[in-house]
């Protein structure tokens, strides 16, 4: 029984381990593959968490040989450095890492806006008019209310919505 968990966790552990980013470093600096989640890089230097290490750490592109980057984040940046705050034992350190986190924040705000996240919730409406398919037929019947008849896709050219048929 126990092997089997043992199993089942270490293949929990390697398939999570492929969702993270991975950077390898040059075989004059060791050949190491790193598994982390990389949260800012310039031209010269790359920030990430180390995964394994559960910690912050950088190092410059000139020892890396490959960057793999994930489809998705592992980790949430901003979250991991306000735990570190939190675990921090001198003020200074927890300020660091507070900064950390608000940069963090500030970065995946900015590129949401950059990728032009669109706000759910919001309902778009539309003026009720002939061109965005909305039809008022007055009723020639006895009751001489009207009827409101709606095309759900204007956009693929005229209305093919027809009044209904009068009654007599």
């Amino acid at each position: 029984m126990m092997p089997r968990i043992a199993a089942g966790i270490a293949a929990v552990l390697l398939a999570g381990s492929a969702l993270a980013d991975e950077i390898t470093l040059k075989k004059e600096f060791g050949g190491d593959v790193i598994q982390c989640q990389i949260y800012k890089e310039t031209d010269e230097y790359i920030n990430y968490i180390d995964i394994k290490k559960d910690q912050d750490a950088g190092c410059a592109r000139s020892i890396v040989e490959k960057v793999t980057k994930s489809d998705k984040p592992l980790v949430d940046v901003e979250a991991f450095f306000l735990r570190k705050a939190g675990e921090a034992k001198d003020k200074t350190s927890a300020d660091a890492a507070r900064a950390k986190a608000e940069e963090a924040r500030k970065a995946a705000e900015a590129a949401g806006k950059a990728a032009g996240d669109k706000k759910t919730g919001k309902l778009t409406m539309r003026p009720m008019n002939e061109t965005s398919g909305v039809k008022v037929v007055p009723s020639h019947g006895a009751g001489g209310g009207s009827e409101l008849i709606v095309d759900p896709f204007p956009e693929e050219g005229t209305p093919t919505v027809k009044p209904p048929a009068n009654k007599k």
